[in-house]
């Protein structure tokens, strides 16, 4: 019972684009970019940017219109991937720290280096077979809202 009860909130979440931000196409980002009609001159943030799945999105959604991301991403290995798949963007800003409710240090779990699972906090995916048992260090800084 509890094993059918975990499938049925882990799809409820899914359904709902709760925790799949690394999935850009399917977690909204990309429904939010066409919602932006004629609007000219963006200023984007790209919290979590990982290695850049958002802004390959946003840069081919929006190809015509004049646009600035600021990309913010706390983990040492996503970081390097994102510079990498952002070297030739005049218009993206890269952060190497997170926005958060409090500046600081703080402990980054992963199951791997540069994943897309990462987190602040330690979830319990062991029912997806994931162990967030990879940690690092990681500065945020704190967003005025």
């Amino acid at each position: 019972m509890t094993s059918l009860l975990e499938r049925t909130v882990a799809l409820a979440l899914y359904l709902q684009g709760i925790g799949s931000g690394a999935k850009v196409n399917s977690s909204g980002e990309a429904a939010v970019l066409s919602k932006l009609g004629s609007q000219k001159d963006l200023c984007i943030f790209d919290v979590g940017a990982n290695t850049g799945q958002f802004l390959t999105l946003a840069r081919k959604a929006l190809r015509d219109r004049k646009f600035h991301v600021h990309s913010f991403e706390p983990s040492r290995a996503a970081f390097e991937q994102l510079r990498e798949n952002a070297r030739d963007c005049s218009n993206v800003s890269l952060n190497h720290f997170g926005l958060g409710a409090e500046a600081g240090e703080f402990d980054l779990f992963s199951d791997a280096p540069g994943s897309q699972l990462a987190s602040l906090t330690r979830r319990n995916l062991d029912h997806l077979g994931i162990a967030m048992q990879m940690t690092e260090k990681v500065r945020d800084r704190k967003s005025v809202v």
